[in-house]
Parts: C-alpha cells; structure tokens; sequence
C-alpha cells in the first residue's frame, strides 16, 4: 500500500514545475533564432531513403536540448524535497551527458561528419555512466544493498549500463517530430505519479516531474511540424536522467514499464541486426521501429501519435501496478 501524497510536497512539486515550464516556454524563441544563424539540421544517414523522406527537415535549428537542460537544472534546483547530493548528482548527469550530446550536434551541424563516431560516443558515455554509477553507490544518503559488497563491481556496473541504455534508447526514438519528447514527459510523468507516493522517494519523484513538464515545454516547440530538434545534447542528457532517477529510487524495474516505447525501439535496432546476420534479409523496412512506418509513407504525425497512445497505455499499467 502507498501512502497519501503530502499536500505541501505537492505544492513544492507544482512550484518547480511551473518554473521549468515557464522558463522553457520564455526562452524558448530566442534559443530557436540564436541556433538557427548557424545550428542547423543537416540530414544524413545511412539511408538515401530515409535521406529522402526527411528532406523537409533540412535546415531546422538543432541542439535545443539546451533549452531542456537549463529548464530542468533550475527545476532540480527547486526540489527541495530530495536530497541535495541527490540533485546535485542530477545537475551534473544532465550537464556531463548533454555535453557529449552538444559536441556530437556541434560536430554534425559545423563539419561534413555525421558527428561524433559510434565508438567516441560510446567510451564518452562509458566513462560517464561509471563515474556518475560511482557516486551513485557511495554517496550518501544511497543505500547499500543487503546482499551487496562494499566493492563489489556489480554495485557500479549494473548503473552503469542502466544509465547507457536509457540515454541510447532516448536517442535512437529521437527522430521524429515529437516522438521522443512527448513519450519522455508520458514516462517521467508516470515515474513522478508513483514515486511522490511514498516519502523515501518524494523528493525524486519532484525531480521525475521536473523531467516530465521539461520535456513537455519543449514538446511546444518540437510538435509536428518541429520549430526546433534537441539533437543529441537533449536526447542523452534527458535518457540519463531518466535512468539515474530510476536507479535513486531503487526501482529501475519500472523503466521496462514505464518506458515501453524506448524498449520497443531500442530492442527492434537489435532484432534488426540480428536477423540481417543471421538470413541476410531486413526483419524492418529501416530500424528504429519509428522508420519502418516511415518507410510505408504513413504520416509522420498519425506515427507519433500511434506511439503515444502506446505510452500512455503504459504509463497508466505502471501507475496501477504500483498502486
């Protein structure tokens, strides 16, 4: 059973959420004129097809995470009911890991590459995730579990690829207009409803909303068709977010609920590539499973709002299983 969230933690919740939101909507337009005089999208991928059905996408501003990572470090800022090592771990996790995505956009948006490589990206977000697992697991106040080690390397390594795998699977829905925002502020959504239950995870459950309205504020500007994509610099540093506000408040179980859409889209580009080992033959038209439907010409926003509704039936399934 979970208790009656507390009046005052929720008017404290709805106060760092209002000024998340309204920071990001009052920014908002200048960050889109200041990106686009030299941010732009360059569209390029592995796919001439895909190059194709995205052509219309030339030349939109790129690398508005920022917009989402300055609303969400105020907003954390203002979670007064977690702990401060607890958002201090978040403030750094969003900077660290939008960073990496911020030189990737850079690279993309200045160059002739299409970024940084698979394996920069990578050992950038491996080195990362251990370090932020590291403090994870011996700062206080979190706890050590019963049957752990002080030590033992699984206490950092199971954060770690917590962390790698969400800040992935955030990227790699990112590629449509909205897709990626608007089933981030479902889950987060979801995860701050479950979590301002209890009074051990109140104060991440303040943060999870903060996550949740930023994303939502952004969605304003990157609803079909885009004003502005978050390019990388969101996309990481809101996928690591989410996994480190799982892991604080020890329920990362819920990610395989609350997040069906990022599962479903990151276990398709496996299954894609598995297959095509395997037979040789394409299991998806394109992968991500978002491309497939791309590929049929189905309309980019009847797509978008196909996998909301998925995650609404998912953020409301884990609403009621913790209920």
């Amino acid at each position: 059973m979970t208790d009656t969230p507390d009046t005052a933690v929720l008017w404290r919740t709805a106060a760092a959420c209002f000024a998340t939101v309204s920071a990001c909507l009052i920014a908002g337009p200048y960050v889109i004129r200041l990106l686009k005089r030299r941010l732009t999208e360059r569209i390029t991928s592995d796919s001439t097809t895909l190059d194709t059905l995205h052509a219309s996408k030339h030349g939109t501003p790129t690398m508005g995470g920022v917009l989402i990572i300055g609303g969400m470090v105020l907003g954390f800022s203002l979670c007064h009911d977690a702990a401060i090592p607890d958002r201090l771990l978040a403030v750094a996790v969003t900077g660290s890991f939008g960073l990496l995505g911020a030189i990737d956009d850079w690279v993309k948006a200045t160059s002739l590459r299409k970024g940084l490589s698979v394996r920069q990206k990578l050992l950038g977000q491996i080195g990362l995730a251990l370090a932020t697992a590291t403090a994870l697991t011996s700062w206080p106040p979190q706890p050590v579990a019963e049957n752990a080690a002080i030590g033992d390397p699984a206490m950092v390594l199971w954060p770690a690829f917590v962390l790698i795998a969400t800040c992935n699977a955030v990227n790699l829905t990112d590629g449509l207009d909205g897709l990626a925002t608007g089933c981030m502020a479902i889950c987060a959504a979801a995860l701050a409803a479950v979590f301002l239950q209890t009074p051990q995870t109140a104060g991440i459950g303040q943060m999870a909303a903060v996550l949740a309205v930023a994303a939502a504020a952004f969605l304003w500007f990157n609803r079909y068709p885009a004003q502005i994509f978050m390019g990388d610099t969101g996309a990481l540093a809101m996928g690591a977010v989410l996994g480190l506000l799982a892991l604080q408040a020890r329920r990362e179980w819920l990610l395989g609920i609350a997040g069906i859409v990022f599962a479903a889209e990151t276990l398709s580009v496996i299954a894609q590539v598995l297959w095509f080992k395997r037979t040789g033959r394409r299991l998806l038209l394109c992968s991500p499973l978002h491309n497939h439907f791309v590929f049929r010409k189905i309309p980019e926003h009847k797509i978008v709002g196909v996998f909301w509704m998925a995650g609404l039936a998912a953020a409301a399934a884990t609403v009621l299983c913790t209920g």
